[in-house]
């Protein structure tokens, strides 16, 4: 088979040739980890509902913003918009999102056109039955499967469809797929490692000892309503106590016991337990593994108020940005990329266009004050470009202009309509609308008084 010619511009090639740690080839198992099978991950997901819960609440943070596809020429930008959209938008990302936080790493693998010259969609693959292609490994690696690398690209060779066998799961030989046809995202790895770290791999410990609290607490909750008996008999005969024995054996489910002469019985007591404390700190280190506030993940509401519930939001939205640009980092170049290249072979890398986040709207207070700084700021700058522009002084007027123009980077409009543009600021309870409006009534003040002294008329002539 020929040897697949490859877009220099997009891969350049180099003269180095990459070698894989064996934690990279084989797992943690090399430095003596116990790995999480993805059948126990999926187990554990659904033993517990804060870890489920978590996990969604994590990705519809990073997904309710919505994203856009921007640049590139027209045409690929809407191909790889009809991709996304056939693929099934945010509900596609969200589930690749969670399948990486609950799985260590998402596949999505690219379905074809008949033609094989463009790619129709991309399809979520479960993390249980697919993976990397893998192969059994030699000398010290002899009883592992290892994962398949090219040296030359630093990349795994490609993925495989899994099966189970007595238990174990193994890669099935003849499912291969080139490395280009599958989208992989994965949150965190450490080193040169190629599989994602599942979330639970943190807190496999924690969440089994959580586990086994909530068994223990419910068991006692049990007894303290059904306590345990002891009874006392002078009964000496091996037959007689087992038939003594199967009268009392259901004593909690009867209404009255009759108690042979010689016998009695009495109530045991559980002993105090500490659950609640421990609970809650279990819960706490739980909240750690998955980045989000334990006020929301466990819906206690108890210590918070509407200011530090704010401020908890702000510090997830912080906290997922490293997330964001992995997660568009993989989309550009393991879906867009391919998907361009597979449709124009030579197409220039300027043309491929962009996964973007859209930009997060902010609450109202936020919006409220940066409309008051960005007032008194446009103030300051026109009183001092108003004194040097009496002083004759047309390199400092050209300074504060730039400075001006850094300011209002996120207004559209030309520098000169800043000061000639008056906008009603728009009411919408809860948050300002995305706009383009200044806003604040000390802005419209200065803007107006501005336009009367036709500022801009004279710094047009100056400059």
């Amino acid at each position: 088979m020929a040897k697949k010619k490859v877009n220099e511009e997009i891969y350049p090639p180099t003269s180095t040739k990459y070698e894989a740690s064996a934690v990279a080839l084989v797992g943690k198992k090399d430095i003596n980890v116990t790995v999480l099978d993805q059948k126990e991950l999926e187990r554990y997901m659904l033993a517990h509902p804060v870890i489920p819960f978590g996990i969604d609440k994590k990705a519809n943070r990073i997904i309710n913003r919505s994203f856009d596809v921007v640049g590139g020429n027209d045409e690929l930008n809407e191909y790889c918009k009809a991709i996304l959209n056939r693929s099934g938008d945010e509900i596609f990302i969200k589930q690749l999102i969670k399948n990486a936080l609950g799985f260590g790493t998402g596949f999505a693998q690219m379905a074809l056109s008949k033609d094989k010259k463009e790619v129709v969609k991309a399809v979520i693959k479960h993390p249980i039955y697919f993976g990397y292609a893998k192969e059994k490994g030699t000398g010290d690696f002899s009883e592992d499967y290892v994962i398949k690398f090219d040296t030359n690209t630093g990349k795994p060779e490609g993925y495989q469809d899994y099966i189970y066998k007595d238990g174990v799961r193994e890669p099935q030989e003849g499912t291969d797929i080139p490395y280009d046809k599958v989208l992989d995202l994965k949150f965190d790895t450490w080193g040169d490692e190629i599989e994602g770290i599942p979330i639970l791999q943190y807190v496999t410990l924690t969440l089994t000892q959580l586990l086994n609290m909530e068994d223990s607490a419910a068991e006692q909750m049990y007894r303290n309503g059904f306590t345990q008996k002891k009874f006392t008999t002078n009964i000496r005969s091996v037959t007689k106590l087992k038939e003594f024995a199967k009268t009392v054996k259901n004593a909690n489910e009867s209404d009255s016991i009759v108690l042979l002469e010689g016998t009695d019985v009495e109530n045991l007591k559980p002993g105090e337990s500490d659950f609640v404390d421990f609970h809650k700190e279990f819960l706490t280190l739980l909240a750690v593994a998955l980045g989000i506030p334990k006020a929301l993940l466990v819906l206690d509401g108890a210590e918070v108020n509407k200011s530090t519930m704010s401020e908890m939001r702000r510090e997830m939205y912080e906290d997922s940005f490293a997330d964001e640009l992995i997660i568009k980092k993989t989309i550009d170049e393991k879906l867009f990329t391919p998907a361009c290249l597979l449709k124009n072979p030579s197409v220039k890398a300027e043309d491929i266009p962009k996964f973007v986040f859209k930009k997060r709207e902010i609450e109202l207070t936020e919006q409220l004050e940066n409309q008051k700084v960005l007032a008194e700021t446009v103030n300051a700058y026109a009183t001092a470009m108003d004194h040097l522009a009496k002083a004759g002084n047309d390199e400092g007027v050209k300074d504060i202009l730039a400075k001006m123009k850094q300011l209002t980077t996120e207004i559209e409009n030309p520098i000169e309509g800043k000061f000639t543009q008056v906008e009603q600021t728009k009411k919408k309870k809860g948050k300002f609308s995305k706009g383009k409006d200044l806003g604040d009534s000390a802005t419209k003040y200065t803007l107006a008084k501005l336009k009367q002294r036709n500022f801009v008329e004279t710094m047009r002539g100056k400059l």
